[in-house]
């Protein structure tokens, strides 16, 4: 989907091969299967903790941290093995691996970027999964965004999905840069207080 005002960024997250890559009545959509993926899951996770509390929010809880890295694995797994050309993926399969991944990403990197990370924060503020049955509602909808892009005949769903990405990738990478402000804070007061 071309003529986008961030077309520019794009590139520098994705390969965008043509033959990895979601198409609708010959427009390619700016990410491949597993970027689209992954910039989905964290759109829905994004809106999952925008709409349950906000932002200021602890770690996830044990059982729900645990069953999000398992969440995560596939993408290792799947990814390096058709980088090792051990196997090749279909569309679909390398989307779903890309979500999970996408999925957690934001609700570690949030309670870093808000400082919230030590137990004495944890009950100061909400944990960003309370539970693991709260995986439950970011999964669902970033399948729901992931089934979209994949099973849609719309042209603006299409757009909307290309939009959504860019804007996922705008709050991620700000949602990274915060997290790397507040992890040098934290190692200088650590040095200060050694």
């Amino acid at each position: 989907v071309k003529g986008r005002k961030m077309d520019w960024l794009l590139p520098f997250l994705c390969h965008q091969l043509p033959e990895r890559t979601p198409h609708l009545a010959g427009a390619a959509f700016p990410l491949c299967f597993r970027c689209s993926g992954t910039y989905l899951g964290l759109f829905a996770a994004y809106l999952y903790l925008a709409c349950s509390g906000g932002f200021k929010r602890s770690l996830p809880c044990i059982p729900a941290l645990i069953a999000g890295s398992v969440l995560m694995l596939p993408f290792l797994i799947d990814g390096w093995a058709n980088t090792l050309h051990w196997w090749d993926t279909q569309g679909w399969v390398r989307l779903l691996t890309g979500l999970g991944q996408g999925i957690m990403l934001p609700l570690l990197l949030v309670p870093i970027a808000s400082g919230n990370v030590f137990p004495d924060d944890w009950a100061r503020f909400k944990p960003a999964l309370p539970s693991i049955g709260s995986l439950v509602w970011p999964l669902a909808l970033a399948l729901g965004l992931g089934g979209a892009l994949i099973f849609t005949a719309s042209e603006a769903v299409f757009h909307a999905l290309g939009i959504a990405v860019q804007f996922a990738a705008l709050l991620f990478f700000a949602n990274f840069a915060l997290t790397l402000l507040r992890l040098g804070r934290w190692a200088q007061s650590r040095q200060h207080a050694a």
